[in-house]
């Protein structure tokens, strides 16, 4: 709850919510939560349903099913919903990689609530391949990827951004949106949209420091050394909320510059004076 709020106080405009999360709430929470959702939604925010596969991973939590995900599912609307991705795939096998995505973007799209359905790739050994075959096969103008499936680092992993939207691009049956899961820090942002991405998630938000002058990730208890004025400033919300705050809104007005240079054709000058070492790469 506390997140929704300060995502909410933040005007950031779209957020992801977890399954998992809201079913382990109790009745009253949850009912809670429901409604500061529908009545962020009234005020014009996007929301994407995860499906709770990454928490339930984690957590080595085998109870979590298709009964439970559709159970908390059902009681939102008009969602962006990622398909229902758990248990994951572990071996990398290119037509089980596509049976998984589709039949759990068919678990997401049957509980009627959601405007778009995000079908989730996973353990995939030629990626192009297989996200055009799910962008055939589901007929959805969306792909979602774990960053960390997309290779060891940074450079590798935009690379392969960069190689799959190419891909889809020139062979996929209708136009396709990236997203990219567990990538949310301003570099990463940066990157991956100069790759060819178009959406991200990611938690930096809530448990790092993001300085709004240089746009680097810090540990959240380095906020009062390294900007004691904000941070003067934004404890008087409390420490949770005022970190929060600041990162999102530091966040929100990077991405509106990316998207505003993406529009212009200097989206690469952008983010490479933003950060330097950037260059040459």
């Amino acid at each position: 709850m506390a997140h929704i709020h300060v995502l909410k106080a933040s005007s950031f405009g779209r957020f992801l919510i977890s399954a998992y999360d809201l079913a382990q709430e109790t009745d009253e929470e949850r009912s809670a939560a429901h409604e500061l959702i529908f009545e962020c939604q009234s005020l014009g925010f996007e929301v994407m349903l995860d499906s709770g596969g990454y928490e339930a991973h984690w957590r080595e939590d085998t109870s979590w099913s298709e009964p439970y995900y559709e159970e908390t599912a059902r009681r939102l609307r008009d969602t962006v919903s990622l398909g229902f991705d758990y248990p994951q795939p572990t071996d990398r096998d290119d037509e089980a990689a596509v049976r998984h995505a589709a039949h759990g973007s068919e678990i997401a799209a049957r509980q009627g609530v959601a405007s778009d359905v995000v079908p989730i790739i996973h353990s995939a050994e030629n990626l192009e391949a297989v996200a055009v075959e799910v962008g055939r096969v589901t007929g959805s103008e969306w792909i979602a990827v774990p960053e960390k499936e997309l290779g060891a680092g940074i450079l590798e992993r935009s690379a392969r951004l960069a190689s799959l939207r190419a891909v889809l691009d020139e062979k996929a049956p209708q136009s396709m949106r990236i997203h990219v899961l567990g990538a949310g820090s301003p570099l990463d942002v940066a990157v991956y949209s100069v790759s060819g991405a178009d959406s991200f998630d990611g938690l930096e938000w809530s448990r790092c420091f993001i300085d709004p002058s240089t746009l680097r990730c810090h540990n959240a208890a380095y906020w009062e050394l390294i900007d004691p004025g904000g941070w003067r400033e934004g404890t008087d919300l409390g420490w949770f909320a005022g970190l929060a705050l600041n990162n999102l809104i530091a966040l929100r007005e990077w991405m509106d510059s990316l998207e505003s240079a993406f529009e212009e054709g200097r989206l690469v000058d952008l983010v490479t004076d933003q950060f330097p070492e950037l260059r040459g790469r």
